[in-house]
């Protein structure tokens, strides 16, 4: 077994004992609620839209620590971007967690989350997040 300190790292442990962004936001232009089956993860993402740009992020969850580091980071990420590199950033990222690309995160304030690649039973816990978000942009009918 890997080591858990690759897994719990400080960065994950302070995001999930003290996640940024939690909570409802009203008048939210898009939401949507994911669930992982396997662990009981749930997580629901409010994103609000300024112009251009996601005005605030946030979620709510009844999830692992890991899911809700995931979230607290990805929201801070996230804010302040366009729909677009929103977009393309979750893709990038969901597809680097599932091993199916190899680019670097480095810079962007989630490359602590990497070391959870080496724990294959929590990547759907580190991506329910940034699924969900995608779900919002695309699935769901604006509120």
């Amino acid at each position: 077994m890997e080591n858990l300190t690759e897994l719990y790292t400080e960065i994950i442990l302070d995001h999930g004992r003290n996640p940024r962004n939690e909570g409802e936001i009203f008048q939210c232009r898009f939401q949507a609620e994911g669930f992982n089956p396997l662990c009981g993860d749930r997580i629901t993402i409010f994103v609000r839209q300024k112009l251009e740009s996601l005005d605030e992020v946030g979620f709510s969850s009844d999830s692992c620590l890991i899911s809700r580091a995931s979230a607290s980071l990805m929201t801070q990420l996230l804010a302040g971007n366009s729909m677009e590199e929103a977009e393309d950033y979750c893709r990038v990222f969901t597809e680097i967690m599932r091993g199916e690309r190899d680019d670097n995160l480095e810079g962007h304030g989630v490359a602590d989350l990497l070391g959870i690649r080496k724990f294959p039973t929590r990547i759907k816990c580190v991506t329910l997040p940034w699924l969900t978000f995608l779900a919002a942009l695309k699935d769901s009918i604006p509120i």
